[in-house]
């Protein structure tokens, strides 16, 4: 499985019912004998959506890696207030690096997290994408260790802020 594996469900509308405080959305891709199931659950009145995988390989052994990428693409330059400059772009934060902006420049460069030490397994923090007032992070599991990585695709020029976590 990849970036490219297309999951299914088995509704196409899904709505939180009046009284209900959660709303859960099952997402399958299988092949051969494993499956996996990505549940995201939504709970009213928050931004948090929680995501879970669920993986059976049937008689198999199987083993993977879990990341979590941000994508977007740089800001038209258009786009920008002339009189208000706000940050636009990656943001890695835990306990040892804290905040640690990330440029789309730098997101670009592959060297940029080895340069600056911030190319090795981390436990706990999040990574985001920001623009103005507003965010998309993951945030793993605090007792998780993972890896940040970043990237650029030329092909249709966005740029990958994401986290690994070991095999």
């Amino acid at each position: 499985q990849n970036q490219h594996a297309i999951y299914e469900t088995s509704l196409d509308q899904y709505r939180l019912a009046e009284g209900q405080d959660s709303l859960q959305v099952t997402l399958v891709w299988q092949q051969d004998d494993v499956k996996v199931e990505k549940i995201f659950t939504f709970h009213r009145n928050s931004y948090v959506i929680d995501v879970e995988h669920v993986v059976s390989a049937g008689a198999n052994v199987w083993s993977g890696q879990q990341y979590r990428q941000l994508k977007r693409a740089r800001p038209d330059k258009d786009s920008e207030s002339m009189f208000i400059s706000t940050y636009t772009g990656g943001v890695i934060y835990n306990e040892e690096t804290k905040y640690k902006k990330i440029d789309f420049d730098e997101l670009g460069d592959q060297e940029f997290l080895k340069e600056k030490n911030l190319d090795k397994n981390m436990t706990g923090g999040w990574t985001a994408m920001i623009q103005h007032y507003f965010l998309a992070a993951w945030v793993p599991d605090q007792k998780e260790s993972n890896k940040p990585y970043t990237f650029h695709i030329p092909q249709d020029n966005h740029y990958v802020l994401g986290l690994m976590s070991p095999v």
